[in-house]
């Protein structure tokens, strides 16, 4: 297997987790926290320190699954599977309910959302580092599907290449983040409108991702 042929999926998968409301969400919410208690330097120094945990901890678990996947061959059309099926509960939920419903268990929920307002109210670049590393794996359970996906296709690849198709995947993955953190510092005037995206429009993000990986594993089951 070559790169050229798990490039398309890959990059898929990755548009797919790089919306993920879950991920969004906090991240926003700790954004304009900070901005609010500490001011929009802060906000810049405390998102980029988020953004560079966040990175880091993907590419850091993505090397681990991937040695395991490595060993499985299998591995691939069960995750494939499972990654329609969680699909597809998403997208029902999303079309039925009206409204974007995290799939957390609560009491995980709340736990990421006091240590947010924690953090957001000290503004301490590492501690923002270390919620960073915190949601990484907190919400993990919320944009694992694409993630895993992507990894058992890239576990097929010479290691060299898996690590460049890694660093491209969480590249892709952290961009809205980036672009969130740019868009605040760079105007008061998106805040307002932000927040209102922030509690309406994390049904159709959550769509969209849904569907991306619906479409990344029916692509997984049939090319391989």
């Amino acid at each position: 297997m070559t790169v050229g042929e798990v490039l398309a999926p890959v990059i898929a998968a990755a548009l797919a987790d790089s919306v993920n409301p879950c991920t969004f969400s906090v991240f926003t919410a700790l954004m304009l926290m900070i901005m609010f208690f500490k001011g929009r330097a802060r906000m810049l120094q405390a998102g980029g320190a988020f953004i560079a945990a966040v990175y880091l901890m993907y590419y850091l678990m993505g090397l681990g699954l991937i040695r395991v996947f490595a060993e499985l061959w299998w591995i691939v059309y069960v995750v494939a599977a499972a990654g329609i099926a969680l699909g597809s509960y998403e997208l029902y939920t999303s079309l039925a309910e009206g409204r974007f419903k995290s799939p957390l268990p609560r009491p995980l929920y709340r736990f990421t959302e006091r240590m947010v307002d924690a953090v957001s109210r000290k503004g301490a670049i590492p501690l923002c580092f270390g919620l960073g590393v915190l949601v990484s794996l907190t919400l993990l359970p919320c944009s694992s599907g694409p993630y895993l996906v992507a990894l058992c296709l890239m576990s097929k690849l010479p290691f060299c290449e898996t690590c460049g198709l890694l660093c491209l995947y969480n590249l892709i993955f952290v961009t809205p983040l980036i672009g969130i953190l740019l868009t605040l510092v760079a105007a008061e005037s998106y805040v307002r409108r932000l927040k209102r995206f922030r509690t309406q429009g994390l049904r159709w993000m959550n769509m969209i991702a849904s569907i991306l990986l619906i479409a990344v594993c029916i692509y997984v089951l049939l090319a391989w």
